[in-house]
């Protein structure tokens, strides 16, 4: 689940290993919907419809943003004080990249300095800009 957006994207996974969210650091209540604990199943913060953001001591604030959930690990986060953003899937709704097409709208719109570069209807970006 993308938690900006809701949606729900189906992924898969081919990896033993995940990162641990709780350890990136402390909750900052402040952005994350008046929350300061973590949760030790991340399925909690989709229920609660909050990406929730930590304070990392060496790259600020990093934003929990996409959520497995069947199992609760980190499948994406943000960094809110630099300009980086990642998954960790493998995006299986149907053959071919189009999936995955508003990550590379993300990255676009966040080299351009757009703030909500995240902020992306997957469903009508989808398709945009690939020729068949």
């Amino acid at each position: 689940m993308n938690l900006l957006t809701g949606r729900v994207e189906i992924t898969a996974q081919n990896h033993g290993f995940g990162q641990v969210f709780e350890s990136l650091g402390p909750v900052v209540p402040e952005e994350s919907g008046g929350y300061s604990q973590h949760e030790a199943d991340l399925r909690e913060w989709a229920r609660r419809g909050v990406a929730p953001v930590v304070m990392n001591d060496r790259y600020g604030r990093i934003r929990l943003t996409h959520v497995n959930l069947n199992d609760g690990t980190p499948e994406g986060m943000a960094f809110l004080d630099v300009p980086a953003f990642s998954v960790q899937y493998h995006p299986e709704a149907s053959p071919g990249p189009t999936d995955s097409h508003y990550l590379f709208s993300a990255f676009a719109r966040m080299m351009d300095g757009d703030p909500g570069y995240l902020d992306i209807d997957i469903a009508e970006d989808r398709l945009q800009g690939w020729r068949f």
